[in-house]
């Protein structure tokens, strides 16, 4: 019946049936709700099951080709991942050992397993706390030398930062179609990902939407800065039903993603008691930007009582662990005695961690405590920075 219904709606759209002046809105909004879901399953899930964060390449990959592939698979090679780079706005550049932070590994094997099913080639990836890929490594087996090129494709869309297999569409992270070029869906997905709009790690909802935006645009239903707020609003909806689903099956990323989404009223009600609620579960899991949310939010926000010994609480917890930002906050409670016992040396302690951990906007406040601390008091802050090890 289902099957029906969207063939009779779809007819219903190509033969104009309706008001002639709205066919075009409404097929604006299914194209946009088509790769818009595209882009969700493929960028934002792995595997359909797991919620993931954006992640994407910031600089241009080093490449390096291991083994002997021969020149003309050497030339395919290249091509395949020179188009992926300029769908990505990016440029590839050869880079000897230990430079290179794309690895492409030509092997004779038999056959690969990789979590839990056959393979024929894979990908791995790393990247930084910022979402951004520092190293990529595709491993292709030359024993699938009649599929190799769909197989490059494909792990070269995973190492880009498509960790997902959207089977139900045209694309080449689908083992249905098992394309041996990127589609017009892939196509779209590397110009919206790499969107400087889009930001690496950021939220799954503010990412949907703002991913809405970028396709709006590309595809004329707006005009650029226009907003697209109004269109594909089912597929946003269901995004919200999804990731509250991903939470309640005990995923703390999506936990902390729905606690999110409720503090900003992201595509659902804002609601910042159950956005604590959230982060709490996220947190009892060791999420660490978990508890740091909860401290900011612990700090007194719209319809949450302030409490900062508890805030301080959170905030140590994260800190402990590495978090950068919850370090910061850890320092200024100790410098000033918000929330805890004022105690200098331990902050100028944690303002040196958490300028190593990347808050690069408080060395000022680094260099002005170490400054007035006494000597022995400085060289005491300084070895227990130097020594310090995160805890989980």
């Amino acid at each position: 019946m289902r099957l029906i219904r969207a063939v009779l709606a779809l007819l219903l759209l190509v033969v104009g049936v309706g008001r002639i002046d709205d066919a075009p809105a409404r097929i604006d909004d299914r194209q946009l709700g088509q790769l818009l879901q595209h882009f969700d399953e493929a960028a934002l899930w792995h595997d359909a099951t797991t919620l993931v964060p954006p992640r994407k390449w910031r600089t241009r990959p080093r490449l390096q080709i291991v083994g002997t592939p021969g020149e003309g698979l050497e030339r395919m090679t290249l091509d395949v991942l020179e188009h992926a780079a300029q769908l990505a706005g990016l440029a590839i550049e050869r880079a000897g050992p230990g430079e290179a932070t794309l690895v492409v590994r030509f092997e004779d094997a038999a056959t690969y397993v990789v979590n839990g099913r056959a393979a024929g080639c894979y990908a791995m990836t790393r990247w930084n706390q910022r979402g951004e890929i520092v190293h990529a490594e595709l491993v292709v087996n030359y024993a699938v030398r009649p599929m190799l090129r769909q197989c490059i494709v494909h792990e070269t869309m995973h190492a880009f930062g498509f960790p997902g297999h959207p089977h139900g569409f045209d694309s080449v992270l689908s083992y249905v179609f098992r394309r041996e070029n990127p589609t017009a869906l892939d196509e779209t997905a590397y110009r919206v990902l790499y969107d400087p709009r889009l930001r690496a790690n950021g939220g799954h909802l503010a990412t949907l939407i703002q991913a809405r935006q970028v396709i709006a645009e590309r595809i004329g239903a707006v005009a650029p800065g226009v907003s697209a707020e109004s269109l594909a609003a089912s597929h946003l909806e269901q995004a919200a039903r999804d990731l509250r689903r991903a939470a309640e099956s005990g995923q703390a990323y999506a936990q902390r993603q729905l606690g999110i989404a409720l503090a900003n009223g992201q595509a659902m009600a804002r609601d910042p008691a159950a956005a604590l609620a959230w982060w709490r579960k996220a947190a009892a899991q060791g999420d660490l930007e978990s508890s740091h949310l909860l401290g900011e939010a612990l700090l007194g926000g719209e319809g949450i009582v302030a409490d900062v010994v508890a805030a301080f609480a959170h905030h140590q917890r994260a800190a402990a662990g590495g978090h950068g930002p919850a370090m910061a906050r850890v320092a200024q409670a100790l410098e000033f005695g918000r929330g805890v016992a004022a105690d200098r040396g331990a902050a100028a302690a944690l303002y040196i961690l958490a300028v190593e951990h990347g808050q690069l906007d408080i060395a000022g406040a680094r260099d002005r405590l170490l400054a007035q601390l006494e000597p022995a008091e400085r060289s005491v802050a300084e070895r227990n920075a130097r020594d310090w090890r995160p805890t989980r």
